[in-house]
């Protein structure tokens, strides 16, 4: 008789792929490194803002169309990616990867050496910045005035991006909204009541140009990267180019 020993997959961010296998009497574990691309950094960020986490199946979901063939594009690689779309127009795309499930997210939760590993690395940073932007913010006009805002209940996620904000010397302010704390509403005919914290990033109009260089440039998010062309159209104006 043979028995079925217990398996588990372990994902290590880095710049190369590669697979080890480590056998003792009662387990088995994999070990993968996944190359950490630009596209998968824009996955990963997109992810952590619009999209679900389970063992076996990342999700991302939103409305905006061209940013759904972008994400096809990226997951297509990592393995069989499933296509829903609700009458409202709420698209989901479902990818079935063990291997990029844990590497985002396991069960102690959002992996914080995968986050070191992107922002340890300039380009991959700003992909995942622009795609939790394209996820989580707002690129708005207001007529002559942009709003750049950034929300989310995540405080390490929002540090991370903190921290790159002001390595790139782009100006910002912090506001916490604890008015819809406990607050009770409803969503798809159920009772929900608030719970979490919503913080807003704010960018002035002082570093929208630092901005729009190191992050709105690489959004992806057809509305939002629209406003962006336009304050970059603007500021070729300004500066008489």
């Amino acid at each position: 008789l043979t028995s079925r020993r217990h398996f588990t997959n372990i994902s290590i961010p880095g710049n190369f792929d590669a697979e080890l296998v480590l056998q003792d009497v009662k387990a088995a574990k994999k070990f993968s490194v996944i190359n950490i691309t630009p596209e998968l950094a824009y996955i990963i960020g997109f992810t952590l803002g619009d999209g679900s986490i389970q063992k076996y199946m990342v999700e991302v979901f939103n409305r905006d169309r061209k940013l759904r063939e972008h994400l096809l594009k990226f997951m297509q690689p990592y393995g069989s990616v499933t296509e829903t779309e609700r009458e409202d127009g709420l698209w989901k795309l479902g990818l079935s990867s063990v291997k990029i499930a844990n590497l985002i997210k396991d069960e102690n939760g959002i992996r914080q050496d995968t986050l070191d590993y992107i922002f340890d690395d300039e380009e991959l940073a700003k992909k995942f910045v622009a795609a939790f932007w394209d996820a989580e913010g707002t690129v708005r006009a207001q007529g002559n005035y942009y709003h750049i805002y950034l929300y989310n209940s995540n405080v390490l996620l929002l540090d991370k991006v903190k921290e790159f904000l002001a390595s790139k010397n782009i100006l910002f302010s912090t506001l916490i909204n604890n008015h819809d704390l406990n607050r009770a509403y409803f969503l798809k005919g159920r009772r929900v009541i608030s719970r979490k914290l919503v913080h807003r990033i704010s960018v002035p109009k002082s570093s929208r140009d630092l901005w729009i260089k190191e992050i709105g440039r690489h959004m992806l998010h057809s509305k939002k990267s629209a406003v962006v062309d336009e304050m970059s159209k603007n500021l070729l104006r300004r500066d008489g180019k």
